[in-house]
């Protein structure tokens, strides 16, 4: 689908279909279709989403709710001139969700056979989009997008309904010169979430941002980019600044010679306080107070990065390994307590390492990484693990392709073990996956094997 969304018409038109099945009692189909008759084209991108209530583990309760997706993404494109292009699109899905007992999906309910949770989305939204080049050096981009999103949550006893509408408009201005690149701009966010069944919970915010970004690169080897970002919130929160964020971020590059390179930056991040909390989510929203902007923090954090990349040849083999190191810094998290949004006393920080390791020989590939993520919370003068992070994770591919002929390809993961909400340990497991895709000119057939050895939570 993304793919599909980021397309462009061309002149010779397309067409193309996707049916899938599976063994969780699914079916996907799609098609797309584009075409570009001189200064107009479209694209049009359609789906329907099925899947039957899926019980893999025979409890009685679904793994997969029983799902009906439909999409439908319309666009149409300018080209009034050859320094100017845009476009203008919709994007409407609906689905609706229905998990629970299995007995009461079918209609059974009675007796132990109460528990479901279904939930019906509505989203629409808008795109429209403008190019001009100015001349072969500078060009201004302009950007809108309005959204609509309605949701329905239901559950024994509970019936939770909200309406969103959102707003993003941006203009900015780019100008490349040989050694140096400038981009900076303006936009606007606004959110605007109300919930006409229980009145309690609301959520309005507004953002003005400006921002402005360099790339300079005055030699093959060296490369420097740095930002600025300023953001004006209203309401806003209780910060000393009055809504006021400040955001700078630096990188660079060092390309040491053929073989050895090196990154590092970092910069500051921020989140406006929002209802939609996993917390207040596993409650179905239901009695949670609306957020007091004036009495709670925007989360901030710092963060950096660093990594060293080598990479080789010995005779037909290809070889690469990447090194990378990362911290986190997050502060007041916030957090449900009761029915009430409020900053955790202390921060959240996260620190690790990524081992990345490529092999390739002809047509055959291999890739083995390994990530290690050390994350705590700091909270109230105590650590903590923090929960469903896993603190070691392994994942490699063996891939043999044929370009535009076939793929083979096979893949493992392993996660370790990990602390869970109700303060238990989970157990680390091992899946496996198995690909194979089969090209011609005009179709294409895969068979895609997810988790063949059925590693679950209630194995």
């Amino acid at each position: 689908m993304v793919n599909l969304i980021s397309k462009t018409p061309q002149q010779i038109s397309e067409l193309s279909f996707l049916l899938n099945g599976t063994s969780a009692k699914g079916f996907d189909g799609s098609a797309f279709y584009s075409q570009r008759i001189k200064n107009a084209g479209t694209t049009i991108f359609g789906s329907y989403n099925y899947n039957a209530p899926f019980d893999p583990a025979k409890i009685g309760l679904t793994a997969i709710p029983q799902t009906n997706r439909f999409t439908i993404i319309p666009k149409s494109f300018f080209y009034p001139n050859e320094k100017t292009t845009g476009w203008f699109g919709v994007n409407a899905v609906y689905e609706d969700r229905y998990g629970g007992d299995t007995k009461v999906i079918e209609g059974k309910a009675g007796g132990i056979h109460q528990y479901f949770k279904r939930n019906k989305t509505l989203r629409v939204s808008t795109q429209l989009a403008f190019t001009h080049n100015i001349n072969n050096e500078s060009k201004i981009d302009f950007k809108n997008s309005i959204g609509f999103f309605d949701r329905k949550l239901l559950q024994p006893s509970l019936n939770f309904n909200g309406q969103q509408v959102s707003l993003f408009s941006e203009v900015n201005f780019l100008h490349t010169k040989q050694k140096t690149e400038w981009i900076a701009g303006l936009n606007l966010w606004t959110d605007n979430f109300k919930t006409p069944d229980t009145s309690s919970l609301h959520y309005k915010l507004t953002t003005f941002r400006g921002f402005a970004q360099n790339t300079f690169n005055p030699t093959e080897w060296f490369t420097l980019e740095t930002g600025l970002r300023i953001d004006y919130n209203t309401p806003p929160t209780n910060d000393k600044l009055k809504g006021i964020v400040i955001l700078p971020r630096v990188k660079c590059l060092v390309k040491i010679n053929e073989h050895w390179t090196s990154r590092i930056g970092g910069g500051l991040g921020y989140k406006m306080p929002t209802p939609f909390l996993e917390e207040a989510e596993e409650k179905g929203y239901a009695g949670i107070q609306s957020i007091l902007l004036g009495k709670t923090q925007a989360e901030k954090s710092y963060g950096g990065n660093a990594d060293v990349n080598f990479r080789t040849h010995f005779g037909e083999v290809a070889f690469s390994i990447n090194q990378l190191f990362f911290y986190t810094y997050l502060n007041k998290p916030l957090i449900l307590q009761g029915n009430n949004f409020v900053n955790a006393n202390g921060y959240i920080t996260t620190k690790g390492a990524e081992t990345n390791l490529r092999v390739g020989f002809k047509d055959l590939h291999a890739f083995v990484g390994y990530t290690y993520t050390d994350a705590n919370q700091h909270f109230n003068n105590t650590t903590l693990w923090q929960q469903l992070t896993s603190r070691h994770r392994v994942n490699a591919m063996l891939m043999w392709e044929a370009e535009r002929s076939y793929r083979i390809g096979l893949e493992g993961l392993l996660v370790s073990k990990q602390k869970l909400s109700d303060g238990t340990t989970g157990k680390g497991y091992v899946m496996y996956g198995f690909l194979f895709k089969k090209m011609w000119e005009h179709l294409n057939v895969f068979i895609n094997a997810e988790n063949f050895t059925d590693r679950r939570q209630t194995r």
